[in-house]
């Protein structure tokens, strides 16, 4: 195998694995904690402009 290919590989793996990690950790999060309906917004700013 060509080095790129295992590179690629392995790019691949830990996207998944970082995937599954965000995805359990949110999960365990919403568990966890009162839902107070603006952690989201603090979380993730799409919305957030530099001025």
């Amino acid at each position: 195998m060509k080095l790129s290919t295992i590179v690629v590989i392995l790019i691949i793996i830990a996207l998944v694995a970082a995937f599954f990690y965000i995805k359990k950790k949110d999960v365990k999060a919403k568990k966890t904690l009162p839902d107070d309906g603006g952690s989201e917004e603090d979380i993730e700013p799409a919305n957030y402009k530099e001025d």
